[in-house]
């Protein structure tokens, strides 16, 4: 994947992210500034002033090791996107033959990605597996609903 698709990719997960949240559940979102290195969406319940920042990323491959992070401080959620469009090494033709949209999410706070990132050549790594992305975890948007205190 080129650094041009992948970026490409990573703002259409924050879309992505956005979407579900304002069509599915009414909650007003923005986009959080590039100068916000920690997180990409905020989520707001007016009414009560609550924000709700959210951290996005994006992962094509169904095999990949997980989501690189920088640092764990200054986001409230975490929205892994797996694609699932095929896998590491396979060829941008390849891996773009499935006609199904696939991509789940998982929701985590910061406090349980916290607790399962490990150090990995100078980033960390939340791993991609059974331990961490749970069924219970997976497009679990009632999480973020709490925190924002806004009734479905």
């Amino acid at each position: 994947m080129s650094k041009s698709d992948s970026s490409i990719r990573a703002e259409g997960a924050e879309v992505f992210v956005r979407s579900v949240l304002m069509l599915e559940y009414g909650v007003i979102t923005s986009l959080a500034s590039r100068n916000m290195p920690d997180y990409d969406v905020i989520a707001h319940n007016l009414r009560k002033r609550i924000d709700c920042k959210i951290s996005v990323k994006y992962r094509m491959a169904s095999n990949s090791d997980g989501f690189r992070f920088k640092r764990v401080r200054d986001f409230d959620f975490f929205v892994g996107v797996l694609g699932r469009r095929g896998k590491i090494g396979d060829s941008h033709s390849r891996s773009m033959q499935s006609t199904e949209m696939l991509a789940e999410c998982y929701i985590l706070t910061r406090r349980e990605v916290a607790t399962n990132v490990r150090r990995s050549s100078g980033y960390l790594l939340l791993p991609r597996n059974k331990k961490v992305l749970t069924s219970k975890r997976k497009n679990a948007w009632a999480r973020i609903l709490r925190y924002l205190k806004v009734t479905k």
